[in-house]
């Protein structure tokens, strides 16, 4: 997540083939961000919105 963080201008959050979510990171971030917490990263937003980690894919548990 690191480089799309780096990369990306705009990102899409994919879960089961199907998007959850796209906009800019500050979008992205703001959907999931609570109140009063400060910066939070790209794989926060995508564990908050799919309910999965990053290494959760490809183990065979999609």
């Amino acid at each position: 997540m690191e480089e799309v963080e780096t990369l990306c201008t705009r990102i899409a959050i994919m879960d089961n083939g199907k998007i959850i979510a796209c906009g800019t990171k500050e979008e992205l971030k703001d959907m999931v961000r609570k109140e009063g917490e400060g910066d939070i990263s790209l794989e926060e937003v995508f564990l908050s919105l799919t309910g999965k980690k990053l290494r959760d894919y490809g183990e065979g548990d999609n």
